[in-house]
């Protein structure tokens, strides 16, 4: 299995130069690749193939994943040349691995069987058979896997290569660090904000400074579980949008309430749920609706 070894080896070299370019193009704050625990083991070509499949699934599923992502949706934007097969190995080595390293029903699961069948076109494109039956079956299918995995990894190579003389550099790479670490700020965060309360009618009412402070840790949080990929204004509307509605949040809380001379906690409560259908029905700011709350302080 010389041939495999060197292969594989060839894919880890062109992986760790492509950190190094990520490293130096992020100012050392994109990370592309991480040593992969798993082995591969080039003892058996059986064993070699699931091995892979292993690795191949840490690299495309787990440790560089976003990563991926985001440079293969920039590769396919810039018309740069790349294989269907290559582009389909993500989703290949998906279904392999869930044959082989996960349990199954297959009569109620119609996804796993479109995983098998997946699996077996893939067999009968390269073996013209269903299955591999022996050692050298294997080692066609270990190379023709790493002749997938390295045409995708070379192809985000070139592209990172060429960033370096890109003028919209800055704007790729700010849109990556986003993407990678779900940091959007404050001010990114108040600008959606602004466009929900203006579909609202409800601008000019709050101190949005002031409520993106209280509230983007669990707009955030929203984020994280969004898929890679997503359109961030949009999300993030739909976020704050449903947290306002659910929420009903108005321009006072009961600091403001006790500062009109109202001490007694049932008395602030029933004052804040009047403020509430007081804003809801005629918004206003802040100090107007604290005048309107004066008449029923009892």
């Amino acid at each position: 299995m010389q041939e495999s070894i060197l292969k594989f080896n060839y894919l880890k070299k062109i992986c760790n130069d492509i950190n190094k370019i990520s490293l130096e193009l992020s100012n050392e704050e994109i990370s592309f690749y991480r040593e992969i625990s798993v082995h591969v083991k080039f003892s058996d070509p059986e064993l070699c193939f699931h091995t892979l499949i292993s690795w191949s699934y840490i690299l495309y599923h787990e440790y560089s994943a976003k990563n991926i992502e985001f440079i293969k949706k920039k590769i396919l934007a810039n018309n740069i040349t790349i294989t269907e097969q290559s582009i389909k190995s993500k989703q290949l080595i998906h279904s392999f691995r869930t044959i082989y390293q996960h349990q199954m029903d297959f009569d109620n699961k119609q996804s796993d069987n479109d995983k098998i069948n997946l699996c077996n076109a893939w067999f009968e494109e390269i073996l013209n058979k269903s299955a591999p039956n022996n050692s050298e079956d294997w080692i066609i299918c270990v190379n023709q896997l790493l002749d997938y995995l390295t045409e995708l990894i070379l192809s985000i190579y070139s592209f990172l290569l060429s960033l370096k003389e890109n003028e919209h550099l800055d704007i790729i790479m700010d849109e990556w660090k986003k993407i990678i670490s779900r940091n959007y700020s404050d001010y990114e965060y108040e600008k959606v904000l602004h466009l929900v309360l203006d579909n609202l009618g409800l601008n000019g009412y709050f101190d949005t400074r002031l409520l993106v402070k209280k509230h983007s840790s669990a707009w955030s949080k929203d984020i994280l579980i969004l898929p890679d990929g997503f359109d961030f204004t949009k999300h993030a509307y739909k976020i704050i949008e449903r947290f306002l509605l659910n929420k009903e949040i108005i321009p006072i809380d009961g600091n403001d309430i006790k500062s009109i001379g109202v001490q007694n906690g049932k008395e602030i409560f029933n004052l804040l749920e009047r403020a509430k259908e007081i804003f809801y029905n005629e918004p206003c700011n802040k100090p107007e609706l604290l005048n309107r709350l004066r008449e029923y302080i009892k």
